[in-house]
């Protein structure tokens, strides 16, 4: 489900290793990741990946100016 602006991030969200490399994240496949730096627009458009325009996504963050994905 892609969130509005204003929602809450509910829960980590976990990608894969090629997502993590197209928005700079040093992660390995399956790892939670728990700070999210957002630098690429183009990143998401999916309810598997994190929407954009966000800086940090922290659980409990509002999302400001982006959807974000996977929310609960």
């Amino acid at each position: 489900m892609a969130a509005k602006i204003g929602q809450r991030v509910r829960r980590e969200v976990a990608v894969n290793d090629a997502h993590a490399r197209r928005v700079d994240l040093r992660q390995q496949r399956g790892q939670i990741i728990r700070r999210q730096v957002i630098k690429n627009r183009h990143v998401a458009d999916t309810d598997q990946h994190i929407a954009v325009l966000i800086k940090h996504a922290d659980i409990g963050t509002r999302v400001f100016g982006a959807d974000i994905g996977m929310l609960e």
